[in-house]
């Protein structure tokens, strides 16, 4: 059954990228439906079978209220404002379901500041003055947050139903076209013989895997299991390896031309063309990798490590013959985005592009297993983003019912004494602290509701507040006590 989910969820996408997506309302709702009933299946309560008939009952709650949205969408943004006792229910439901759905595949932090939110938003009346507010009923909070595009059906979910999916599936093609593999014999044939060869590679493959993932964990994962035995076997430290592969993998999103998750929500939220967002993180993305490749270079240096022999690497000729071909992908990506195409459409033509390769890859080939596997692979690299964006539009919905962002614009001000330095470093903290338990989309659209308005009133340039707070959310990966990216590395490093 989440097989067939799987095929049709990416079906359903690829189908919409080309033809048109439906109107928004419906087409998130399709799209979280999906999403819903894929948790409650894939990521059970428990192995026993009261756990899964509770699964069972909750994945029927989710598909009985997306098919409810889909075939009422028009009549409930009608009734937006004046909710029918149905709409209610509906809208409770699923609000209780995705803050479920988001413990099961995240964790409780990010499900925590979620319920907070909301109960801010009951409770207003019986706080502090600093933060107290009219306050908002049951029904007044389930209108906004079901009932249109200003809670749970927002910018975040509406960036991730449409542009995020299509190139987590890009990825999940491109990873079982042999693309990690490739990528990481490019970077021996061209750097492995210098001083800290390995420990390059692993820097190189991590930021070009890692632009395209967009998962810390599912880039260390996927390069560190070459990268970090073979710095090892050269020499490296087993801690020293898999900060590397951390660190790298980490800066992954900041990597153009596709930065993982998180930049297409930049764009959106500013209402700029995405190749801006890209344009701009480029310069901030070759300066973080050379960083890493310093201290790599300062560590060999160090412990009187060498580059591999010449005998020993692919030579670079033969690798892009054998391989290369998967570059114009990406390349047309970037073409597309150039040229003023959406990153939907983008992203459509380099899945057809990809699809193109693998033909030439193959042979004429077509395995429908890998399909499969690529559809399955997609479906659960999707689960956690979309959970994070709709808790996300949860929390926007709350900031805006309650107007709690003007507020704390005005205590991050008075906090930092006017001080631009202090207001970024309140930012960051609160970027590191979210960032523990959440992924970096997550943690990135929350701070950028609340604290990028604190920046852009002391004058800090809009596009350079937003990479800021996703730059510091993504840092939160490999940021101690939690450091998720650092915790990945460790296993693999042993």
């Amino acid at each position: 059954a989440t097989t067939f989910l799987a095929i049709a969820l990416c079906i359903f996408h690829l189908y919409t990228s080309m033809f048109g997506v439906l109107e928004a309302f419906r087409h998130r709702g399709v799209h979280l439906t999906f999403m819903l009933v894929l948790v409650f299946l894939l990521k059970p309560l428990s192995k026993k079978p009261l756990g899964r008939s509770v699964d069972l009952l909750l994945a029927l709650s989710a598909a009985l209220i997306g098919i409810y949205q889909l075939t009422n969408a028009d009549g409930i943004l009608i009734r937006s404002g004046a909710p029918v006792p149905l709409d209610l229910a509906a809208g409770g439901v699923l609000i209780l379901l995705v803050m479920e759905a988001t413990r099961r595949t995240i964790g409780m932090p990010l499900a925590c500041v979620t319920l907070g939110f909301l109960l801010y938003t009951y409770f207003g009346p019986y706080l502090p003055s600093m933060m107290a507010h009219g306050g908002y009923t049951l029904e007044e909070i389930i209108d906004l947050q079901f009932m249109g595009y200003n809670g749970l059906y927002g910018i975040p979910l509406g960036v991730m139903s449409t542009y995020i999916i299509i190139f987590i599936i890009f990825g999940s093609f491109l990873g079982a076209s042999g693309a990690s593999g490739f990528f990481i014999e490019l970077a021996k044939s061209l750097f492995g013989h210098h001083v800290g060869g390995p420990a390059k590679v692993a820097v190189i493959s991590s930021g070009l895997v890692g632009s395209v993932s967009g998962s810390v964990v599912g880039n260390i994962v996927t390069t560190g299991s070459f990268s970090i035995p073979m710095m090892k076997e050269r020499g490296y430290r087993p801690a020293f390896a898999g900060g590397v592969e951390a660190a790298a993998s980490t800066g992954g999103q900041l990597m153009p031309p596709i930065m993982g998750a998180a930049a297409f929500l930049i764009a959106e939220f500013l209402g700029i063309p995405y190749a801006k967002v890209a344009a701009a993180a480029a310069l901030p993305a070759a300066i973080y990798f050379f960083g890493v490749a310093i201290m790599v270079h300062l560590e060999a240096k160090k412990q009187g490590l060498h580059g591999m022999a010449k005998s020993e690497l692919p030579k670079t000729g033969k690798t892009l013959k054998e391989g290369g071909i998967l570059l114009f992908p990406l390349a047309g990506i970037v073409y597309f985005l150039v040229m003023g195409y959406t990153p939907l459409k983008a992203g459509f033509y380099g899945i057809v592009f990809l699809f193109i390769a693998h033909l030439i890859l193959s042979r004429g080939e077509i395995r429908l297993k890998l399909f499969i596997t690529v559809f399955q692979n997609s479906a659960k690299n999707a689960l956690s983003v979309a959970t994070a964006t709709a808790c996300a539009g949860i929390v926007i919905g709350c900031v805006a019912q309650t107007g709690i962002g003007l507020r704390l614009s005005s205590i991050i001000i008075n906090l930092s004494g006017g001080s631009l330095i202090g207001a970024l470093l309140l930012t960051m903290l609160a970027c590191l602290i979210l960032g523990m338990g959440m992924p970096t989309a997550g943690a990135y659209v929350i701070v950028a509701v609340l604290g990028v308005p604190a920046l852009g009133e002391m004058g800090v340039y809009p596009l350079a507040a937003h990479l800021f707070v996703f730059y510091m959310a993504m840092i939160s990966s490999v940021t101690p006590p939690v450091a998720i990216g650092a915790y990945a590395a460790a296993g693999l490093a042993e």
